[in-house]
């Protein structure tokens, strides 16, 4: 995490979660729950809008052209 030189360990204190834990939620394997962004949010102070990109599209589920496949987000 090089911004403000912070660690995934810190991230991991911060959380009380493993540091392993940290590095999935970093690195998009596992989802960052609201409380967690909110945590991070105190733990780096500032305010959660300024950790989501508020600008970005939404993605909107829609099904493949198989009526039994899976729904999938665009």
């Amino acid at each position: 995490m090089g911004w403000r030189n912070l660690a995934t360990r810190d991230l991991a204190a911060a959380l009380r979660i493993s540091p392993r834990a940290a590095a999935r939620r970093l690195s998009g394997d596992v989802d960052i729950s609201l409380n967690e962004l909110s945590a991070i949010a105190q733990w780096l102070s500032v305010e959660v809008s300024d950790l989501v990109d508020m600008h970005r599209p939404k993605r909107t589920p829609h099904r493949a052209s198989n009526p039994g496949s899976k729904l999938l987000l665009a």
